[in-house]
């Protein structure tokens, strides 16, 4: 009969020699005791049942949101035993997943892509994360292809491995939730020269932007006009912003103001460790406006509390896949001279605020960069957070957006 687990139901459990079994109420999820110890484990009809971790090293929570996961994979008619790919996986990892697709078994040259990219760039570059795969990177790996590749022609071998590798990278990008990729970093030219872009949105473009994005209030079935909104609002990364969940935030925290004379109430979004792009536990001060815009979404029932506050289709216990597709329609609508990407409001954001007066170091705390100005002394041993400035600055910027937005 299943029991509600609870942390303190957890901790009384001990190793035995005979096995034993305990079912959750709230989860797809059950224990397994035995003399070795006890194991966490997700049960299925068609996969069966699969080990999360070890009651101990895993908590209960963490345990339920992995089991609520393979239920979602599970139902789609996904096995859960393979592996998620993360915010920033490894070459390797894309690779396996490229190979069990579609796309693969429909290459005609399926074979000779997987001889040639295991040879040349997997073994060479397989545990390098996609974050780290650049233009640069990929510049040298061209330059030792045509010293090391074997034939006749070693440069024909490199422009065919560099090839393939493009093909899986633009794959990963079109069908991988969570994988984003700015610039492929396989297209180089000779004379190679780091591209950045410099996209910064007008006033006019802003307006027109913020009109297109109230026509879309009610039209999905998941949270994207609060998602875009808050792109918007709080210049955080949106990988990182659709990793948000309910139990991160934080109400009604006191700090005073910036003349140190009144105290006031501002919302905090912890953001943990494995949600942020530099793996560092971030804390974002949130506007009154991006608070109100939050609260607009429908938050899950009592039994998923820890939800994504930017759920997907799966509902909230896996978060909104990158909105491609969404954000591309907008644009095309608005057809600007110039394209542009959600990471250009960000930019459009801190370019706002640092010519109307603000100081790098206070605008990086507010977007949850590492703070490099000053003294080596000071960057290393300096943490202060600084929240009523970050609340000021985030006020300041939420009250143009409104002016904005009429």
């Amino acid at each position: 009969m299943p029991i509600l687990f609870t942390d303190k139901f957890i901790s009384q459990i001990q190793p035995s020699t005979h096995e034993q079994t305990y079912t959750d109420s709230k989860a797809p999820l059950i224990i397994r005791v035995r003399s070795t110890g006890a194991y966490y484990y997700f049960r299925s009809k068609r996969f069966g049942k699969i080990r999360i971790g070890k009651v101990g090293l895993l908590n209960l929570k963490d345990a339920r949101i992995k089991a609520n996961e393979m239920e979602i994979l599970a139902h789609a008619g996904k096995d859960p035993r393979k592996p998620s790919v993360n915010l920033n996986p490894t070459l390797s990892e894309i690779y396996e997943l490229f190979l069990e697709s579609e796309k693969f078994k429909d290459l005609k040259s399926a074979n000779d892509l997987k001889s040639v990219i295991e040879k040349y760039t997997i073994s060479r570059m397989g545990k390098m994360r996609v974050s780290e795969l650049n233009q640069r990177e990929c510049k040298e790996h061209w330059k030792w292809l045509k010293r090391n590749a074997d034939g006749n022609n070693p440069e024909n071998t490199a422009r065919l491995c560099l090839s393939y590798l493009s093909t899986v990278l633009k794959w990963a990008d079109k069908n991988i939730p969570d994988f984003e990729m700015e610039i492929n970093p396989t297209l180089f030219s000779k004379d190679f020269t780091p591209t950045k872009r410099r996209r910064v949105l007008t006033e006019l473009e802003l307006r027109l932007l913020l009109k297109e994005i109230a026509e879309i209030k009610d039209k999905y079935d998941i949270p994207f006009y609060q998602f875009l909104m808050c792109v918007l609002l709080t210049g955080i990364r949106n990988g990182e912003l659709r990793q948000m969940r309910w139990s991160e935030i934080e109400r009604n925290i006191s700090v005073r103001d910036r003349n140190d004379k009144l105290t006031a109430k501002v919302t905090i979004w912890n953001c943990p460790p494995e949600s942020t792009k530099d793996s560092r536990p971030i804390r974002f001060v949130l506007s009154d406006y991006v608070t109100s815009i939050i609260d607009t979404i429908q938050k899950p029932a009592t039994s998923r509390d820890d939800g994504y506050v930017f759920f997907g289709k799966g509902g909230h216990i896996r978060p909104m896949t990158p909105p491609k597709n969404q954000v591309t329609n907008i644009r095309c609508k608005l057809a600007f001279q110039n394209s542009w990407t959600l990471h250009d409001l960000r930019r459009t954001m801190i370019t706002w605020l640092s010519e109307n007066g603000e100081s790098a170091a206070d605008i990086d705390r507010l977007i949850g960069k590492v703070v490099n100005e000053g003294a080596a002394s000071h960057r290393i041993y300096d943490h202060a957070q600084k929240l009523d400035v970050s609340a000021a600055i985030a006020k300041r910027w939420a009250d143009y957006i409104g002016e904005l937005k009429g």
